[in-house]
């Protein structure tokens, strides 16, 4: 969890691909990845708004912040449930 203020950091570009999206970071350009996830995945935001990676559908795992809630925390895949701790937010910039 990050405390929102509209830094480059914390924006991210959404780039359609087959079957969902890829976000690149709009200060590094890297691909949105979390400490156990290959960076060529693709994600969807699924009616729940968790973002589920899409290479193994039978099995999808969700990003999950775990409970910490400070600046910075380490962001994992872990199963699919209904927590708020899987649940993100994406809102569009204006230009």
């Amino acid at each position: 969890m990050m405390t929102e203020n509209q830094s480059a950091p914390q924006m991210w570009i959404r780039q359609e691909v087959g079957n969902g999206v890829k976000y690149i970071n709009a200060e590094t350009m890297l691909p949105l990845m979390t400490q156990s996830n290959d960076p060529n995945d693709i994600w969807i935001l699924d009616d729940e708004e968790r973002l589920v990676v899409t290479s193994d559908p039978e099995n999808s795992r969700a990003m999950d912040r775990g409970w910490n809630q400070q600046d910075g925390a380490i962001i994992g895949l872990y199963n699919k449930h209904g927590g708020p701790n899987q649940k993100f937010e994406i809102v569009p910039i204006k230009n």
